[in-house]
């Protein structure tokens, strides 16, 4: 090394110098027990790797469980999502028989869309809630309009099941449970994959921020495996209950993170937060000095005008596309009335009702193996090969829909079926590859520590609106454009949406949080 007098590898320089090749190149391999090593000058067997942020075996374990347990929040969030399908089914007029199910078409459409309404407000609430009472304290708080909000929603099967009601007695309880409990849906979509990047080391934050994702899709397969088994729809509302209940309880034995710790001044809380989450025996004075240093060159306190400066707009305007290209290409449309669209595919087909279930698997499934390919691949690869096979996917479901347009407005059924479920499971397994964590992981990585709370919120405020709008007007798009016409406008956002990515997002593998902060410096 520089200035240093030993004739031979000494300690020192071996250490400095696999310390800048980690930092440049982003090397996953971290200091364990297990690694290789080598002799120094002075006879010491050193770790050949040796980076400045070491994580032990039991640091590692407890990055884990913190994930997990945050995690519990996206699958209320899913599960909120899901209930939809099986619930309009018991709830609608066609197909049941209970004198509380008296819903009409218009109103199942406010059901199923009204879960995004509360989500516009409870983003950007959740970011502010995020920056004043921390990470942790937010996501516990989102729990609180969750379980109000699946209380109204049981209110309706507490009337009196021999009196014939009125739609407005069953509706108005039920739409404004849905509303309520998506503030807490909002709240958590912005709060748990920041809490997630910020316990998580550059190594694992990719693999680790995909469980956002794959908790939500868990919660949707949740609830279309009860909806299969459990009627009426309530007692679906008291199994979305427990999973609210499990996650604040279980928050209470998990930190809070250690950049918010450090932004509200409890440096000692700060420190002892990071050692939790990176083992007993870890040095972590490397890692804390990053962090500290990092916040000590922001300004003390977020400033909206912070909007106008390239640090925060670049990565903002990033994450806002990618967040309304998701949602524009109709994947939540698509989830709350799977059951519509198997239906329209083929109306006499026996096995329908686990149709919706067979694709809830398959976004678990492949969001698990995005998990793995995260760190591997990067995002940028896993999002192009994401909406590229949507795009495809999406023109193959229109052709099948524009050959069979006469059929299906008869009510007959429909030939090449095989061709419509194929794509349509080749879409939810690209959208869960890449385009349905990447866009949230994304976002609590390149935005500013002090401003990600904020600016978080905001991006997830507008997401939710295109997901209310493009929900609510999925019936008016297919009477509009019918289904080939809807499902063509989904492959051309999701077509440009690649193009997007290719031209404008950064890759972010690899880097820690304060290497991506200074990317966009530049």
């Amino acid at each position: 090394g520089a200035g240093c007098a030993s004739r031979v590898v000494c300690k020192e320089c071996i250490n400095e110098f696999i310390r800048g090749m980690n930092r440049r190149d982003g090397r996953k391999q971290r200091i364990s027990p297990d690694n290789p090593m080598v002799n120094a000058s002075d006879g010491e067997r050193i770790p050949l790797l040796e980076t400045s942020n070491q994580t032990t075996r039991q640091g590692v374990v407890r990055m884990f469980v913190a994930t997990f347990v945050s995690a519990l929040g996206p699958v209320c969030f899913g599960y909120a999502l899901g209930f939809a399908s099986p619930a309009t089914a018991d709830l609608s007029q066609e197909l049941s028989t209970s004198p509380r199910a008296a819903l009409s078409p218009g109103a199942i459409s406010w059901f199923g869309s009204l879960i995004n309404v509360g989500a516009i407000l409870g983003g950007p609430l959740g970011g502010r809630c995020a920056e004043k009472f921390g990470r942790k304290t937010s996501i516990m708080l989102a729990g609180l309009p969750f379980i109000v909000g699946w209380v109204l929603v049981v209110v309706p099967s507490s009337f009196n099941s021999h009196d014939q009601l009125v739609e407005s007695m069953v509706i108005y309880p039920l739409c404004l449970g849905r509303t309520v409990s998506s503030i807490g849906l909002g709240m958590l979509s912005v709060t748990v994959p920041v809490y997630i990047a910020e316990t998580s080391t550059a190594a694992y934050r990719g693999f680790l921020g995909t469980a956002n994702q794959v908790a939500v899709t868990q919660g949707i397969l949740f609830a279309y495996v009860l909806g299969i088994f459990v009627e009426p729809y309530y007692w679906l509302a008291i199994g979305g209950m427990v999973f609210v209940v499990a996650l604040v309880v279980l928050m209470l034995f998990v930190p809070e993170t250690p950049r918010w710790l450090l932004m509200d001044g409890q440096q000692k809380a700060a420190k002892n937060s990071l050692q939790w989450l990176r083992g007993d025996d870890a040095d972590i004075s490397n890692e804390f000095s990053d962090i500290e240093r990092n916040l000590m060159q922001q300004q003390e306190t977020f400033s909206w005008s912070e909007f106008l400066e390239p640090t925060l707009w670049k990565p903002f305007v990033i994450c806002i596309m990618l967040l309304v290209f998701q949602q524009l290409s109709g994947i939540n449309s698509v989830m709350f009335f799977a059951s519509v669209i198997t239906n329209a595919t083929h109306p006499s087909h026996t096995l329908k009702v686990y149709e919706p279930t067979m694709i809830g698997g398959v976004q678990v499934t492949v969001t698990i193996l995005a998990g793995f390919l995260m760190d591997r691949l990067g995002r940028r690869v896993l999002l192009i090969t994401s909406t590229s096979l949507m795009t495809i996917s999406c023109v193959g479901i229109g052709v099948f829909f524009k050959i069979n347009v006469d059929k299906i407005a008869d009510f007959q059924s429909p030939s090449q079926s095989w061709l419509a479920i194929s794509c349509l499971i080749l879409y939810v397994g690209g959208f869960s590859l890449g385009l349905g964590a990447i866009p949230w992981l994304i976002m609590s990585e390149v935005l500013p520590t002090r401003a990600r709370g904020t600016a978080g919120g905001i991006a997830a405020g507008l997401c939710w609106m295109c997901s209310f709008l493009i929900t609510f007007f999925f019936h008016d798009f297919t009477v509009a454009m019918e289904y080939y016409g809807t499902f063509w406008f989904y492959g051309g956002v999701t077509l440009l949406t690649a193009l997007f990515v290719i031209i404008f997002v950064p890759e972010t593998k690899g880097k820690t949080l304060e290497e991506i902060e200074t990317y966009f410096e530049r």
